[in-house]
């Protein structure tokens, strides 16, 4: 140990104006930006992208101070162990690195009133997430390397490679890279996978010196990561999901059943379907009940069998253009708010079935079972905003901004560790007509948090929304829900018969 703080010494003394200089650039644009919402497409995050580099050619710069690949290193003649340089490294790591993630977190919550050790925890699984998506990999890479060039043009190539043949994967696997609500799962599997490999690698470069082998656990570990686009488990992650929200539902609640008695004629005519040969989509009318008073039930997808008398069966697994929807139209059925079910009434099941399954049985009745994944969500949630700047507590710890400039409306909402599961702003009219419900973007998209933690790295997240509003509303309500409950349903359909039919058979 003690060897490596000298080792630590030695590199905070050469490395000191470098460090100087990236914590000088960082605190000025943190001042800089103190002021302004958390926004991830805002000043703030394209400011912040040049401190991250800094910052990565810093950890580029300590792990290059003693070179690991060839033959010629001058540091195995010294008195001390690849434990002690290795060592070092990390200090390095933890001191210039984690701790100031660290202390930025805490500091953030005491500014709020926020006690920082309600939330130690969380903000160590941030710090985590930190480490497995930038940090260890960084330094991996840096120790596989022996120049400033090699640690860019080799990223660039593998970039330039993945964006040249990944949408042509994407069309061939056919696969749905997005989960949504549980990707939270599989971004840890990718951060355990990221740690380990990174661990592994400098291991391995710093006890051994075998450079190839280094290069080849690094690129099966980038491999493996790619592949988890494509890894199977939705349910698994769901259950797990529904698991740890510990709240469990009697079989009354949500119950759906097929509803036949409705017109054909009144089906939505528009849809939309998983590329995929001879595959549509299809409205089968149902009815739900059970859903508690004030609460509404999300449909998160679906997985659905086709039997026929023949014995021909065909089967779709879980997937999003699987669902239960609220409101007929043309594309905008697959919106968020048309998933969303208000309560007990007549909905549609909206399902992608291959057609020659069906072309080829006519005259006999063809059977549909299918098990939606639904999620109970907790009665709205209002919090009133004021029209001005700076920040303005709401519930769970979160914070707001809101503020108009003409006809011009920007919200911005942050909140500890997860977002609630569904957020939306309601604006309140200067007239007598009706308020205006108004979605949000999460980091990109409309969707709320379901995980245990957050796995941007950071201890926050953010939802934002902007755009021109006409007329300017008096005041703007922020509506929020919480998850009750995540379960499956069966439904079954007897014979499909008309429900199957359109103009895509003539």
């Amino acid at each position: 140990m003690r060897n490596a703080l000298r080792i630590f010494r030695k590199d905070v003394r050469h490395l000191w104006p470098r460090i100087a200089i990236v914590l000088a650039i960082g605190c000025l644009i943190d001042l800089a930006t103190s002021s302004l919402p958390p926004r991830p497409d805002g000043a703030r995050a394209a400011l912040g992208l040049p401190v991250a580099l800094a910052w990565l050619y810093l950890i580029v710069a300590v792990m290059h101070e003693e070179v690991a690949p060839g033959n010629r290193q001058y540091w195995v003649t010294r008195p001390f162990s690849w434990r002690d340089l290795l060592g070092a490294k990390l200090i390095f790591i933890l001191v210039f690195f984690c701790l100031p993630g660290v202390a930025g977190e805490v500091a953030i919550l005491v500014l709020r009133g926020i006690s920082p050790l309600a939330y130690l925890p969380e903000i160590l699984v941030g710090q985590f997430f930190t480490m497995a998506k930038v940090i260890l990999p960084v330094a991996a890479f840096a120790a596989i390397t022996a120049s400033l060039i090699e640690v860019v043009w080799i990223p660039i190539a593998a970039f330039v490679a993945f964006e040249a043949i990944g949408p042509a994967l994407s069309l061939l696997t056919n696969a749905d890279f997005d989960w949504g609500d549980v990707g939270w799962f599989r971004i840890t599997v990718a951060a355990a996978l990221s740690v380990a490999a990174s661990v592994a690698v400098l291991i391995v470069q710093y006890a051994r010196r075998r450079t190839w082998l280094s290069r080849g656990i690094l690129a099966a570990a980038l491999l493996i990561g790619i592949s988890l686009f494509w890894m199977p488990g939705w349910h698994t992650a769901f259950a797990l999901q529904a698991r740890l929200s510990g709240q469990h539902v009697a079989d009354t609640v949500a119950r759906i059943a097929f509803d036949p008695g409705r017109d054909p004629r009144t089906r939505p005519q528009g849809g939309s379907t998983r590329p995929g040969q001879g595959i549509w989509f299809f409205w089968i009318p149902v009815r739900v009940t059970g859903i508690p008073a004030g609460m509404a039930l999300y449909s998160d997808r679906g997985t659905l069998t086709v039997d026929t008398r023949n014995g021909e069966s065909w089967s779709l697994g879980w997937d999003t253009v699987n669902r239960l929807v609220s409101v007929a139209g043309s594309w905008g059925s697959s919106s968020e708010d048309a998933r969303m079910l208000p309560g007990d009434g007549e909905y549609w099941l909206h399902v992608n079935i291959n057609q020659s399954i069906l072309r080829r049985n006519t005259s006999g009745p063809i059977r549909l079972h299918a098990r939606m994944a639904l999620t109970l969500l907790s009665p709205e949630r209002t919090s009133p905003l004021a029209l001005r700047k700076g920040p303005q507590a709401v519930s769970n710890d979160g914070f707001c901004w809101a503020a108009t400039r003409e006809r011009f409306l920007d919200v911005t909402c942050s909140w500890p560790v997860r977002t609630p599961a569904r957020i939306g702003f309601r604006l309140r009219s200067n007239s007598a007509g009706p308020s205006q419900d108004w979605k949000p973007y999460l980091n990109g998209t409309s969707v709320g948090s379901y995980g245990p933690y957050s796995t941007s790295g950071g201890l926050w997240e953010t939802a934002y929304g902007n755009g021109a509003v006409d007329p300017p509303p008096s005041g703007i309500d922020l509506v929020t829900r919480d998850v009750a409950a995540h379960f499956d349903r069966d439904v079954d359909v007897p014979d499909l018969g008309e429900w199957a039919k359109g103009e895509w058979f003539k």
